[in-house]
């Protein structure tokens, strides 16, 4: 749109998006690949596809209409996303139920400004969630789908969170105290 700077380039073999002034980032994201609605799929082709999209925008914040829709996922697919994007308010809808390994490995680093994310994963693979949202200061409440847990799938990824919040997770589930699970300080609900 009129009034909005960005400047895309390329970080190996994927594009990087970032922008000087405010600018909100809505629809879905598999349009990147399938812009042709006949095209529409929900499933990632490659490896690394959406890596460090936005890592270091720090003026990107993304509206209720941005979906990362995709539940057919591939290694590190969403690895660093939203690294460092400042201004990010909320973490998108994660449809996908199984994840194949770094999917979302540091994909919130340092989004200080997220208060609550949801992460609908039931099958958690090795390193799935690692460093997820390490450095989320203002993250308070974290809900988890997760059917089993293994601490490494999720190694520090609720370091440097609200040092108090709400966790929830489903009952019968064991998760640790510490980084790699529940962060201390927090209250567990279970459904």
């Amino acid at each position: 749109p009129d009034g909005i700077g960005y400047a895309g380039y390329m970080d190996g073999m994927h594009l990087i998006i970032n922008t000087p002034t405010k600018a909100i980032v809505s629809g879905d994201i598999m349009s990147l690949l399938y812009p042709s609605k006949s095209q529409n799929t929900n499933v990632i082709p490659k490896d690394l596809c959406f890596l460090k999209l936005f890592k270091g925008a720090q003026n990107i914040d993304i509206d209720e209409n941005f979906k990362m829709s995709a539940t057919g996922l591939t290694s590190g697919c969403y690895e660093s996303i939203f690294e460092g994007c400042t201004s990010l308010t909320r973490v998108p809808e994660l449809p996908a139920t199984v994840t194949v390994g770094g999917d979302y490995g540091s994909a919130f680093v340092g989004c200080t400004n997220i208060r609550s994310a949801i992460v609908n994963a039931e099958v958690l693979s090795s390193h799935a969630i690692d460093h997820m949202f390490y450095g989320c200061s203002n993250l308070d409440y974290i809900k988890v789908y997760a059917r089993d847990w293994n601490t490494e799938t999720a190694t520090d990824w609720v370091s440097g969170v609200s040092p108090t919040g709400t966790f929830v997770k489903p009952a019968g589930v064991d998760i640790p105290r510490g980084t790699n699970g529940i962060p201390e300080g927090w209250n567990v609900e279970e459904f």
